[in-house]
């Protein structure tokens, strides 16, 4: 079972990949699989600024050619 721990800010986000469940300040947040996707790469990447392509191709797994189309 993988559980994760992360601050954000005064809030603390327990995050338990197997069962794709988020619990924040003791709440549980329901997710749909795409939002838990997204809060995850967030949540491990929060100290860094990310790029809306980096999101679209390692998050939504959109992949774009060179020339932006």
């Amino acid at each position: 079972m993988k559980i994760e721990t992360f601050k954000v800010k005064n809030n603390e986000f327990i995050v338990n990949n197997n069962i794709l469940v988020t619990t924040v300040n003791n709440k549980i947040v329901s997710f749909t699989p795409a939002e838990f996707a997204m809060i995850y790469y967030l949540l491990h990447h929060q100290s860094k600024l990310i790029s809306k392509r980096e999101f679209e191709e390692k998050v939504l797994h959109l992949r774009f050619d060179r020339n932006g189309d």
